[in-house]
């Protein structure tokens, strides 16, 4: 059974890290979905709720000129199911498709991009006829579910050992560079839009998606922002 509270807070502004913006909003504190990896988890030291992560959720029903989003890192269900209790990958592109047919803006958020694991382009061809943005994001390990995903991945897929060991402790960030370098190049070839830390391209029904790269957010690429400020500071 789900639990659904509503709590006054102070402030619904968090300070944000994206490059899209220097604050975000978040309505809810909470998810179904209880994935293993997820960054967000930590926020429920701060709720008071008995309830293991994955089991309860504040909500929020509707807002104006919505875009809806879908996290979808993998095509392969049996992957799925050792990372999430979420719905079948499968409900999530059919959701994505009526919402789009709708009229309402989609994004396939391709993320967390697991290394060596989550085939990006195999993901982008299956929902790009019916999403106006597609984000890809880097998967972040820090936390208590660090050491749970390298064990996972020692023991289902000990091929990839070493370079989760160069990712993550060695901080090498060459694979995502490479990434982004394939991407760039499938993109070309896919006639998609392809950016880095941009949320301004929109895409409107019917037009290709725009591929959003989000790699590190700031620390591969600088963000527009960061250097925009870069060059006031320079001519003033």
């Amino acid at each position: 059974m789900v639990k659904i509270q509503e709590i006054e807070v102070k402030s619904v502004m968090t300070k944000s890290n994206l490059p899209v913006a220097d604050f975000s909003v978040n309505p809810y504190v909470g998810c179904l979905h209880g994935c293993k990896y997820c960054y967000a988890s930590f926020m429920k030291r701060f709720t008071n709720h008995p309830e293991q992560w994955g089991e309860f959720i504040d909500l929020i029903k509707t807002f104006p000129h919505a875009r809806v989003s879908w996290s979808i890192n993998t095509l392969d269900e049996s992957f799925r199911r050792e990372m999430d209790v979420a719905v079948s990958i499968e409900r999530r592109l059919e959701a994505m498709r009526q919402f789009y047919e709708a009229g309402v803006e989609t994004t396939c958020f391709i993320s967390p991009i697991f290394p060596g694991i989550t085939d990006v382009e195999a993901i982008i061809e299956r929902a790009k006829g019916f999403c106006n943005l597609v984000w890809l994001e880097n998967l972040n390990l820090r936390g208590d579910y660090k050491g749970k995903i390298l064990a996972w991945i020692h023991e289902n897929h000990p091929e990839l050992d070493q370079l989760y060991h160069d990712i993550y402790t060695r901080k090498d960030r060459s694979y995502w560079m490479q990434l982004d370098m394939q991407m760039r190049a499938f993109c070309k070839a896919e006639g998609l839009p392809y950016v880095r830390n941009d949320d301004s391209v929109r895409s409107k029904h019917g037009q290709p998606p725009v591929v959003v790269n989000y790699f590190y957010h700031e620390e591969i690429i600088p963000s527009a922002r960061k250097e925009q400020l870069r060059q006031t500071r320079t001519c003033c």
